[in-house]
């Protein structure tokens, strides 16, 4: 579920964001649209926003990385835990604390 490789060669004529509630099928969406894009010739690639800060969170609690990428009963578990974690992230209390490649 981590981004290609790749992803940041790509010089890319159109970039689509989805956004919605959690379970409103974004992911859904995402990799169909891929999908059919690839059946027709263009090269096409998700980038998940969320990737970096659960890989974080993930690894400063033990927790599987691939499954906090999807929309498991194992994520809803470590949800709420994991929003008030990313929160303190997010406004500079812990920021300090991350390790280089996630600032």
């Amino acid at each position: 579920m981590s981004p290609p490789a790749e992803a940041g060669k790509y010089s890319p004529n159109a970039v689509l964001l989805f956004s919605g509630k959690r379970k409103s099928g974004k992911d859904f969406l995402a990799e169909a649209l891929v999908g059919i894009l690839k059946e027709r010739g263009v090269d096409a690639v998700i980038i998940r926003l969320s990737a970096p800060l659960k890989k974080c969170y993930a690894e400063n609690h033990g927790l599987n990385y691939e499954e906090l990428m999807t929309s498991s009963g194992y994520k809803e578990k470590h949800r709420l835990n994991m929003i008030k974690w990313s929160e303190e992230i997010r406004q500079g209390h812990r920021y300090n604390s991350l390790p280089n490649q996630y600032r």
